[in-house]
């Protein structure tokens, strides 16, 4: 069943393909690149199709055991580029390795990349620590307060429902908060072939670190991803 109903099957389906053929493109030029920044180019285009693949493939509605595999390669072929990757893409890929399960050792490579970065704060940290991250959290720093500041005081909270009412808070208002997003309003462009579903991968990593992925105030939201936030929760 699909998961996503702003678009139809079909969409996802053409674009799937169509990802999937500029994949193919650009891992035919990789063979042998004209220069060594084309080469880190087509890579860095590779890993990012790779990622939007798997958005789209959750949006479709594919199986999750199914997607696991491919999610975990694309998850790991993002690591290499992070130190180049604003905090609002590293809190995704760190809460989408959380939720589809990498291991302590790339929990830790996600960890040591985005703390270069200067993107490893309490929230991330805490994500990523749920996975077996065993690199040190810095809780007296929350990089993006404005954005973040519900998840950051719900793991504060600890399990209960005072965080249950903050990672709610923080749904209610996810969307409209991130307008200026490149990805916002993609939906209504469906021809541009730009839309991989709204999903708030983050929102759902801090309930499954605390235990309440299967909330149901949590799984009423349309962008919290609620199948993929008990996948392999503690609470399932």
């Amino acid at each position: 069943m699909i998961r996503d109903t702003r678009a139809d099957r079909a969409y996802f389906d053409r674009y799937i393909g169509e990802s999937e053929a500029h994949i193919a493109q650009m891992e035919a030029k990789l063979v042998a690149p004209a220069s060594e920044r084309e080469g880190m180019g087509l890579r860095r285009g590779i890993a990012s199709d790779r990622l939007n693949v798997i958005r789209a493939r959750y949006s479709r509605g594919d199986d999750l055991e199914e997607i696991r595999p491919a999610a975990l390669e694309a998850i790991i072929s993002q690591i290499d580029f992070l130190r180049k990757t604003g905090y609002g893409g590293s809190i995704e890929l760190a809460s989408m390795a959380a939720l589809f399960g990498v291991d302590a050792h790339c929990a830790d490579a996600i960890a040591g990349a985005m703390g270069a970065a200067g993107n490893l704060d309490r929230v991330t940290a805490a994500i990523l620590a749920s996975v077996g991250s065993e690199v040190e959290s810095p809780w007296h720093n929350l990089v993006w307060p404005r954005g973040f500041t519900e998840l950051a005081d719900a793991l504060e909270a600890g399990p209960g429902p005072e965080a249950i009412g903050l990672i709610k808070s923080y749904l209610v208002v996810w969307y409209r908060r991130n307008q200026g997003a490149g990805w916002a309003g993609s939906h209504r462009d469906l021809p541009r072939m730009l839309y991989t579903g709204y999903w708030s991968w983050e929102a759902a990593a801090v309930a499954r670190g605390l235990g309440l992925a299967g909330e149901p105030s949590l799984v009423q939201s349309v962008n919290y991803p609620a199948d993929l936030a008990v996948f392999l929760s503690i609470d399932r």
